[in-house]
């Protein structure tokens, strides 16, 4: 982008005029801050070993056809929450665009019957906190056609504290249930039989949950078919920050695998 006398501004990317589902505002990155970026990439090549030639997953130039959003959206009325599987200190959650499409489509549904009614315009609903992306909400709400998968920390009670308001009880104290977060996330990785899948995007979710407490998730991004039920397995292994280096290993459920690839059918022929 260019002002009137020539200057570079900034960078921005061009939109196809095709793309219904593109957003109105646009978006611009200083020039400045891509020089700074630019800067910092060099100095870091210094010396350093290139990598191969292996090209890196980039996100499909298609765009999932918003008709086939909707009809599966209407299809799925009070179940759009995303397919999960469980490790021993995380839940894994594996969210196709036609749930954060449903969603959304959903509570504009009930606003506008609201309205319709003639009553003031409904509390926004409550959204699952799986279908809160936070920092990365704005990425997500352009539904890209992309698998993502969401790594949570497991909200639970710990064991001792468990016995200790079991002891508490018998004296006659009810102490309500202390939970706290299980493990801190800190990567994973996923596998298509022995091959390691490589993600479009490595996320990482800041999620507030009190007024001083934030826990962060990770939110990895897959081109729509890397995971899909050709893989002999389909597999995935997360790590926590307090043993970095062990990673706890979750076989997919083939259903669940095939389910995916069903809700990416629309956008297979393109």
């Amino acid at each position: 982008m260019f002002s009137g006398d020539g200057k570079v501004l900034g960078i921005s990317a061009v939109v196809d005029d095709k793309d219904d589902t593109a957003r109105g505002d646009s978006r611009l990155v200083r020039v400045d801050g891509a020089c700074d970026v630019v800067a910092a990439a060099e100095k870091k090549m210094i010396g350093a070993t290139p990598p191969n030639a292996t090209p890196l997953p980039v996100e499909p130039a298609v765009v999932f056809p918003l008709d086939a959003l909707k009809s599966a959206a209407q299809r799925r009325v009070g179940s759009l929450n995303p397919y999960q599987i469980s490790s021993a200190e995380f839940d894994i959650n594996f969210i196709t665009p036609i749930m954060t499409f449903g969603v959304q489509y959903q509570a504009e549904l009930a606003g506008r019957r609201e309205r319709e009614k003639g009553a003031k315009i409904p509390e926004p609903p409550m959204v699952s906190p799986l279908m809160d992306f936070a920092n990365w909400s704005e990425y997500v709400s352009d539904f890209p056609p992309v698998l993502l998968v969401r790594v949570s920390p497991k909200f639970e009670e710990g064991f001792w504290t468990k016995v200790a308001r079991g002891a508490a009880s018998t004296q006659g104290m009810a102490i309500p249930p202390i939970k706290r977060f299980s493990a801190v996330f800190s990567r994973m990785r996923a596998y298509c039989g022995d091959n390691e899948v490589t993600p479009i995007h490595r996320f990482k979710i800041e999620r507030r949950v009190s007024e001083t407490d934030t826990i962060e998730e990770g939110l990895y991004v897959f081109a729509p078919f890397a995971l899909n039920p050709e893989c002999a397995s389909v597999k995935v292994v997360v790590y926590s920050e307090k043993e970095p280096a062990k990673g706890d290993t979750r076989i997919v459920d083939p259903n669940v695998v095939q389910q995916i690839k069903q809700d990416f059918a629309p956008i297979a022929q393109k």
